[in-house]
């Protein structure tokens, strides 16, 4: 299932989905689980470029990992152009976010099937509070 987000200042991006065992989306909850104990709804970023993890952060709102990820790769040189993020923890990027996701050349980015449930506190499926049990 693939998706286009659009947003008001005409920025666009690819969302994908894919299965919780994907290993970028294990990396990404790896880095969730570092922050749990501090955190309701932490969450955790890969930014992979050519099959190489090249930035990683966790984070909580209002500092998503997503833009920690882009920030620190483009800190320690890397190479984001192209590249792909996988967000665990939420089912979306802030405008902030995505705004530093295109202007990394971010081409897409991968969350977890069915987290517009397991990560939405409204909706009472969500798994928040027991993500990591």
């Amino acid at each position: 299932m693939t998706d286009t987000l659009q947003l008001p200042t005409r920025l666009y991006r690819k969302i994908k989905y894919v299965e919780m065992s994907d290993r970028y989306m294990q990396a990404a909850l790896h880095c969730a689980k570092s922050i749990a104990h501090t955190s309701r709804q932490p969450t955790g970023a890969v930014l992979v470029r050519n099959g190489t993890i090249i930035g990683f952060a966790a984070g909580e709102l209002p500092y998503p990992s997503e833009r920690q990820a882009v920030f620190k790769a483009s800190s320690e040189g890397e190479v984001t152009q192209d590249a792909v993020l996988y967000l665990w923890g939420a089912c979306g990027c802030s405008e902030d976010s995505w705004k530093a996701i295109v202007e990394a050349g971010v081409q897409i980015v991968f969350l977890i099937e069915n987290c517009e449930i397991l990560f939405n506190k409204e909706h009472p499926q969500n798994i928040l509070g027991r993500q990591f049990d």
